[in-house]
């Protein structure tokens, strides 16, 4: 295993008119011996072109990487010592399951009997030790995925790179595979960094995530503090499923008790007092889908309402999803998802007031 450390990192690329386009722009980040660290982010956002230029696929055009003391911007990608497992499995289609783990193996001319003890313990640690003699033609995605796994696996390597493994694989292979990386990683400790879009993929993978957009970074943190804690509102829409429900106000001195210029038209009843911050008056409230609760208009008279924020819509769509429903409420110009039980009996159209606790809200 090995620390990887990324200082000031940047890449460009020539766009149209020879203009130029930044893939990556000044990353810093620290990956910590034997982490399990996600990269994710929207398309183009810059996470591919990261792990590429930490692999040394890609040149970097600026800033230096390092693993552990070593710096490697001018090493070729055979002297670093990573092993990187791709989207499309790249298997050669001539060879066999065993030919295909083994060939880096014999490429670098290791003796055959330790080839033989590397290729037997990935396939039994990877459960493919019955598909050795099959060709990659006669393989499910998800053996093709494994075998694609067990040939970086044979090598050894510092750090493992995973490029979207799992984007080709159905819903439910997608589940099994990533509780397989996972236990891969605890079996082995090793440095393993993951590039995904997907942000199920990283929450429930990843012992820290880094959150990139437009080629910068926006956060590292673990996945349940990035959930909890965004520090920003890209971060807050991105990571969640749904995601976080932000409410633009005006930019006007509130108190406690004031409704908003516009309220009818905003939906918002009540703000709680943590709002009140003079002439610096925050933009936008968010809160999580389950943090809201739906209450009848009639029910508001038996709730205490000081300390929390109120909102009146009506519902617009019902999303049940078995044990849990989400219900989509509009409020002005807002649409806000609330989660609840199914037990909860609520109607399209129904006038409901949403109630948040002071305590849950963040403010951008």
């Amino acid at each position: 295993m090995a620390k990887v450390s990324l200082q000031n990192v940047s890449k460009f690329y020539t766009g149209s008119k020879k203009s130029k386009v930044t893939a990556v722009s000044n990353l810093t980040l620290e990956i910590n011996h034997g982490e399990f660290m996600v990269l994710v982010g929207p398309s183009g956002c810059g996470k591919t072109t990261t792990l590429r230029m930490i692999a040394g696929l890609e040149e970097i055009d600026g800033g230096s990487i390092h693993m552990d003391d070593t710096k490697v911007n001018d090493l070729e990608p055979k002297d670093r010592d990573v092993a990187m497992v791709f989207q499309n499995y790249a298997l050669y289609p001539h060879m066999s399951v065993l030919e295909n783990i083994s060939l880096g193996l014999k490429l670098r001319k290791f003796p055959k009997p330790e080839i033989a003890q590397r290729v037997e313990e990935a396939s039994v640690m990877l459960g493919i030790q019955d598909l050795l003699n099959r060709m990659p033609d006669q393989l499910s995605g998800g053996q093709r995925q494994r075998v694609a796994v067990g040939r970086a696996l044979v090598r050894r390597p510092k750090v493992f790179l995973f490029d979207e493994p799992l984007s080709n694989l159905d819903a439910r292979m997608r589940i099994q595979m990533r509780m397989e990386l996972t236990e891969l990683h605890r079996k082995l400790g090793s440095t393993m960094i993951y590039v995904t879009h997907d942000q199920a993929e990283a929450m429930t993978m990843g012992d820290r995530i880094m959150v990139m957009n437009n080629g910068s970074l926006q956060q590292v943190a673990p996945p349940l503090t990035i959930y909890r804690k965004p520090v920003n509102q890209f971060v807050a829409s991105f990571i969640g499923s749904p995601p976080m429900n932000l409410l633009k106000l005006h930019s006007v001195k509130i108190t406690d008790q004031a409704h908003l210029p516009g309220t009818d038209s905003v939906g918002i009843l009540r703000l709680p007092g943590e709002v009140v911050i003079g002439e610096n008056v925050h933009h936008v409230i968010g809160f999580r889908p389950e943090q809201g609760h739906l209450l009848e208009e009639d029910e508001l008279l038996t709730h205490d309402s000081s300390k929390t924020l109120l909102i009146k819509g009506s519902i617009q769509w019902l999303e049940p999803t078995g044990a849990d429903i989400f219900v989509h409420v509009l409020a002005g110009p807002h649409k806000i998802i609330i989660r609840e039980t199914s037990e909860m009996q609520w109607k399209v159209g129904q006038q409901v007031i949403i109630k948040v606790p002071e305590e849950e809200l963040l403010f951008f």
